[in-house]
């Protein structure tokens, strides 16, 4: 004789399991698996705008410039720096670094990144990729001058002077005004010339010769990526 199971158990059992099957999802979630859609950041830009910004520059910078260039090195196959690669592990322990140089200076404010053009010459040389053209990471913080046409010319590049040999990220912060670009710089830094600048500011490298303090500069600033075409 067979033995009929209920009806109400068996909904009972697809509720169980129903319920099973959506923990097992949530937990794939936390984990990073099976994740249905996340949101990209917004500054995201389309393959095809990536590429032609790309040609862009390789028709309008470098194949212009380069030829100068070769010239200039005596180096008939020269090739400017078209990127630069860094894991990403790297790029998370920068970040890790200056977000501890926020935690460890609580009374000032790191507001983000400044990506600098560069390139490598007889004051900086490298020997791995001499002549090229390179970038380099530079933290800023916010100059209480506003601008209010220009917001990135609001962030200013900073280094800092260390309170003493124990903590070298602990300390003042210090302009770097040999980085800045010219508009309204002296608007801009201003404030920062007087030595005795009020908490939660920071002063500019010259106030440094009217201190007392003798420690060296720490630099956050960050470069040595691998760039490609490598040198001939």
């Amino acid at each position: 004789m067979k033995t009929k199971i209920p009806y109400s158990v068996i909904l009972l059992l697809l509720l169980v399991f129903t319920m099973i099957s959506c923990e097992d999802i949530k937990k794939d979630d936390d984990t990073g698996n099976h994740q249905d859609y996340v949101k990209a950041p917004d500054k995201i830009i389309p393959i095809k705008s990536g590429i032609n910004l790309f040609n862009s520059y390789k028709r309008k910078r470098s194949d212009v410039i380069e030829p100068i260039l070769r010239d200039s090195f005596g180096l008939k196959g020269f090739q400017d720096t078209k990127f630069v690669w860094h894991s990403l592990e790297d790029i998370k322990e920068y970040i890790a670094y200056i977000e501890k140089v926020q935690k460890t200076n609580p009374q000032y404010e790191v507001t983000g990144l400044r990506f600098y053009f560069g390139a490598y010459s007889e004051g900086f040389q490298s020997e791995k990729y001499p002549n090229q053209q390179t970038f380099f990471m530079v933290p800023t913080t916010k100059s209480s001058k506003h601008d209010g046409r220009h917001n990135n010319m609001n962030h200013i590049p900073f280094s800092i002077l260390p309170d003493s040999e124990k903590n070298p990220i602990k300390g003042k912060f210090i302009a770097i005004h040999d980085l800045m670009l010219d508009y309204n710089k002296k608007e801009r830094l201003e404030p920062y010339y007087n030595p005795k600048e009020q908490k939660g500011s920071f002063s500019l490298n010259t106030a440094n010769l009217m201190t007392t303090s003798f420690l060296e500069e720490t630099s956050l600033i960050h470069n040595e990526g691998e760039m490609s075409p490598p040198p001939e």
